[in-house]
């Protein structure tokens, strides 16, 4: 078998895959476990990780500077 891919590890709360298995087809991509789409350009799907990941984290920033203030009064 010929698997061909990318993995990136941000601490424990992400982890991505982009890997082509076998020698043709097109390489699929994998955030966690929600699939990110397939093209036959790796570094297209890598920047659709990176940005999906950013999205992420912004989207739950406004929570987390709630929280710590929240701990952080305690």
């Amino acid at each position: 078998m010929d698997v061909k891919g990318w993995a990136l590890r941000c601490g424990p709360m992400f982890y991505a895959d982009v890997r082509r298995v076998g020698a043709y087809g097109n390489y699929h991509a994998m955030l966690n476990s929600d699939p990110m789409g397939d093209d036959a350009d790796p570094k297209m799907l890598m920047r659709v990780v990176d940005e999906e990941i950013i999205r992420r984290v912004g989207e739950m920033s406004a929570a987390y500077k709630i929280l710590h203030a929240r701990v952080k009064g305690r």
